[in-house]
């Protein structure tokens, strides 16, 4: 039981992968996606209050949250019907990210992403763009996400170019 935020991570994983073969925005895509949702929260809460936080837990966050980030945008991006500056901006952010991790990789030996009060915002957004993009306006929607998401890519960039140590639960640039 001690791992059991591991296993969390381990199954959002899978379920992600699962998605690769569920047609968006179906009722099993939403499920599913609900799902990863609610498990990418459980873990960390489960690993915090229970003492049992460890450097592999970690790695497999990141690791489940990366890929998750990755395969919505491939399967949402078609159904948003961006303009080519909002993909080029998209783009952007993933760059700005790709390169953090990089950084990352280069000073510490080890994958990771932080978990920012700005990277949770991004991360609560995303999770709601299933839902919103039949209630807003998709312009509009994309603007503030990929605002917020600028935001947090660059201040997670700034942090890892400027940490002597790594520290995965930074809250943000000047915490």
């Amino acid at each position: 039981m001690k791992n059991i935020a591991n296993y969390i991570s381990i199954a959002r994983i899978f379920m992600t992968i699962l998605l690769i073969f569920v047609p968006p925005m179906t009722t099993a895509f939403l499920i599913i996606y609900l799902s990863c949702c609610i498990s990418d929260i459980l873990d960390g809460l489960i690993a915090r209050r229970t003492n049992t936080v460890t450097e592999i837990g970690s790695k497999l966050d990141s690791i489940a949250d990366f890929l998750f980030v990755i395969l919505v945008f491939i399967k949402l991006i078609p159904l948003l019907k961006l303009s080519t500056y909002i993909v080029v901006w998209i783009a952007l952010i993933f760059v700005i990210r790709f390169a953090s991790i990089v950084i990352i990789y280069v000073k510490h030996n080890t994958l990771a992403i932080l978990h920012t009060y700005s990277n949770k915002a991004t991360g609560f957004i995303l999770i709601f763009i299933p839902i919103l993009m039949y209630f807003a306006n998709t312009v509009i929607l994309a603007v503030i996400t990929c605002s917020i998401a600028t935001l947090s890519s660059v201040e997670e960039m700034i942090v890892n170019l400027t940490s002597a140590k790594l520290n995965t639960d930074k809250k943000g640039l000047f915490y």
